[in-house]
């Protein structure tokens, strides 16, 4: 395997970011990756029990990539945004095998990640490409591949972003002979089952892996956990394809606190909140809305036995 890294963003500079971020009393989702213990608190998040939806969607993308390997063009790039620890990817790269002669591309905020995705191929024969860069970057990313290529955000990846922004930004970067795959954690379709649907959610999120996952960044900066306590709530909101649901998430403190970072700090009140990022729960006829409303067609389309999860393959239309 041929593989190279390069970082549009370096941890001082991300560390610089998250210190502005918390001065506004906000944190996105994507710090939580960051550094070595971020990307090893991920993957121990993603293999546990206790949250099942990644575990969930890859199993979903396994009984399904040799489908979906089959409908790529010839000679297609795979370009992965969010790559994680790039298990679906070599999915996807092991059914394409031995005719995948293009290149990998693996994207995430997280250089610790990226590392660990292009480990996870060195034993296949591809041109693998690792960039440490944000959702954000693709159009000054896009040059580094070719058409045609199936760009990926898998992990329910889709969902943490605001969807118009998100599709009209793929689609600008698209052209027909491209691929678009993304998967996603469904809500029920009927409002009976939203009651056991939101208990699951509650659990789910409120593991004691997820809550230690999104306080860690804190903790790293030398809070006490037990001096704030992180929320978890669902908030129904309009979108272009209908009244969906979104995670909100919150830190809150319940001590007054300090940060450190080097020679700065960041002084914390008792009951202030910390804003951080959200997860959208769509149906699947949403999901397809959204899809369609931007331009998009479903080429193929997969779900689990229980229809709690997709895997959708879209192109322009």
């Amino acid at each position: 395997m041929r593989s190279s890294k390069v970082e549009l963003y370096t941890p001082q500079e991300l560390e610089e970011s998250l210190y502005r971020h918390l001065r506004q009393r906000e944190m996105p989702d994507c710090f939580l990756y960051t550094g070595q213990s971020g990307a090893q608190n991920w993957l121990d998040l993603e293999q546990s029990e206790d949250f099942p939806v990644a575990s969930s969607l890859t199993e979903l993308l396994r009984r399904n990539a040799d489908s979906i390997a089959a409908a790529m063009p010839k000679g297609c790039d795979l370009v992965s945004i969010g790559v994680g620890d790039g298990s679906k990817e070599r999915l996807l790269l092991e059914a394409l095998a031995p005719d995948f002669g293009a290149r990998y591309v693996a994207i995430d905020v997280s250089s610790d990640l990226v590392d660990t995705a292009l480990r996870r191929v060195d034993d296949l024969e591809v041109d693998a490409r690792g960039y440490v860069a944000f959702c954000g970057d693709l159009a000054d990313l896009r040059p580094r591949w070719d058409s045609p290529f199936l760009l990926c955000l898998l992990g329910n990846n889709f969902c943490n972003y605001e969807p118009e922004e998100l599709l009209n930004r793929v689609h600008a970067e698209l052209s027909r002979q491209d691929m678009f795959l993304l998967d996603a954690h469904l809500r029920p379709e009927g409002e009976e089952a939203l009651e056991e649907w939101r208990r699951e959610i509650d659990d789910a999120y409120g593991s004691q892996k997820n809550v230690r996952f999104n306080l860690w960044p804190l903790i790293e900066h030398g809070i006490d956990p037990d001096a704030c306590r992180f929320d978890i709530g669902l908030i129904q909101v309009q979108t272009p394809a209908g009244k969906a649901y979104r995670t909100r998430k919150q830190i809150r403190v319940l001590e007054s606190a300090t940060l450190t970072f080097g020679d700065r700090t960041i002084e914390l009140d008792s009951g202030e909140v910390i804003e951080m990022g959200f997860t959208y729960k769509y149906t699947v006829d949403q999901l397809r809305e959204l899809l369609e409303t931007a331009g998009f067609s479903v080429a193929k389309e997969f779900r689990d036995e229980g229809a709690e999860h997709t895997l959708m393959l879209a192109k322009r239309r």
